[in-house]
């Protein structure tokens, strides 16, 4: 029997599987800062990237925009400081509770809670949502009327 240690884990996988639970605790125990603080910097890189795409298709410094599927909010965050009016929809509470603390602003929990006081949007943003739409073709519908 060849392969020395490896070749006895791939044979022995319940070893194998207790080894790689090992190595998951052990990154969680001393690597969990390193992962937060390079979560938060690219976090922070993205949005700014966002924001300035979001200037240069609207091809405005300011204006109303609509981010459907808002999240936790830090996109709507980084907007709102641009000078941007802000607007969310999140159909998740506990993020959408998290999105109106970090923006300051009511986040709708669907189309039909919005409230854009009757005014057309300048922009609708959809960041990581398209797969988690159900009937995507009334979404679209709905959110064309709102520009």
């Amino acid at each position: 029997m060849g392969g020395g240690a490896w070749g006895w884990l791939s044979r022995n996988s319940r070893a194998a599987l207790h080894l790689r639970g090992m190595a998951r605790t052990l990154c969680a125990l001393h690597l969990p800062w390193r992962i937060t603080k390079d979560a938060h910097l690219t976090r922070k890189y993205s949005t700014r990237n966002k924001v300035q795409l979001l200037k240069t298709i609207a091809k405005k410094d300011k204006g109303r925009v609509l981010d459907y599927g808002a999240g936790t909010g830090y996109f709507l965050k980084a907007v709102k400081k641009s000078g941007w009016s802000i607007y969310g929809v999140e159909p998740d509470n506990s993020a959408r509770k998290i999105a109106e603390e970090t923006t300051g602003t009511k986040i709708a929990s669907s189309l039909d809670d919005l409230k854009t006081k009757n005014k057309k949007l300048d922009v609708i943003t959809m960041w990581h949502v398209l797969e988690h739409i159900h009937d995507i073709n009334q979404v679209f519908i709905q959110l064309k009327s709102l520009l």
